[in-house]
């Protein structure tokens, strides 16, 4: 495979004297149009290259619970890989927004249980399937950097999630993304919850561990 591409460079937050969320509305903005235009380069089959990527990288993740999502507009197509974790004893869950402003709700997914349509374009399952608490979480973002910190749609529904989770169980999180939305450095505060790891196309990223593993 190509090699991944530079990480875009985020701009300095001192020399622009604006305030973390004008800095986070600027890189939304920018974000989602080059997730747009990597989505339309990208291969066909692009969400069965993260699929293997991430079986050949983290073949211990199995026999657990997996709250996913389904993909909408440009995101990455995580399906295929939701596909695999079932097959690997996985069981999958699905996120719900079911009041503004709080924690998302997983519940239980079983293909091919009909889904409703949510919040933002979102599709979940329907609101007498099992809840269930997820080991890990497959997260979708618009932005990344090596340090796991990840920039999302600003409603804040993932961060919220992830801090009630974490003061629970230590669950685990995995940002899905294109390779080229790395950037060098996501502005975040103490409300943002860093990622452990990234799965992409290309490679799985360590957070904080400076490296990769994949193709």
């Amino acid at each position: 495979m190509k090699t991944p591409p530079e990480p875009a460079r985020a701009p300095a937050t001192e020399s622009q004297g604006e305030s973390l969320a004008q800095i986070k509305r600027r890189l939304r903005s920018e974000a989602q149009g080059r997730r747009r235009r990597l989505a339309a380069e990208a291969a066909p089959r692009v969400g069965e290259h993260l699929r293997d990527v991430f079986a050949a990288t983290l073949p211990v993740i199995k026999d657990c619970t997996v709250a996913a999502y389904w993909p909408i507009g440009d995101e990455m197509d995580v399906l295929p890989l939701t596909e695999y974790l079932r097959s690997r004893g996985c069981t999958i869950g699905l996120p719900a927004v079911e009041r503004p402003g709080q924690p998302l709700t997983f519940r239980r997914w079983w293909a091919p249980a009909r889904l409703i349509e949510g919040p933002y374009g979102t599709r979940h399952p329907e609101p007498d399937a099992p809840t269930l608490t997820p080991d890990w979480l497959l997260v979708p973002l618009l932005a990344f950097d090596r340090d796991g910190w990840r920039l999302g749609y600003g409603g804040g529904y993932y961060d919220r999630s992830l801090a009630g989770l974490r003061a629970k169980s230590p669950v685990r999180t995995i940002g899905i993304a294109y390779a080229g939305q790395e950037i060098s450095r996501v502005p975040h505060d103490h409300l943002d919850q860093p990622l452990d790891l990234i799965a992409t196309e290309r490679h799985v990223i360590v957070a904080g561990a400076g490296g990769r593993s994949g193709q």
